[in-house]
């Protein structure tokens, strides 16, 4: 429930953000994500279990992702 609280009042800040409406409105229209997700955020929020929760955690942290960053200078 704790998770769930954190993301919710995040979602709740960001909407009064125009960048996070950008990026959502390109999320929908360019890349064709499902419009019903960024205007029901909450009650997908609230269908979450903690073992979704906890399942989502040890796929994305299970030690083999791994992340590439290169600087480039000007």
């Amino acid at each position: 429930e704790k998770v769930k609280s954190q993301w919710k009042e995040k979602h709740t800040t960001n909407l009064r953000e125009n960048s996070y409406w950008n990026e959502k409105l390109e999320s929908v229209l360019f890349w064709g994500r499902d419009k019903d997700r960024v205007i029901n955020y909450e009650k997908y929020i609230d269908r979450l279990t903690p073992a979704d929760i906890a399942q989502t955690a040890r796929t994305v942290f299970n030690g083999n992702n791994r992340f590439l960053s290169v600087l480039n200078p000007e």
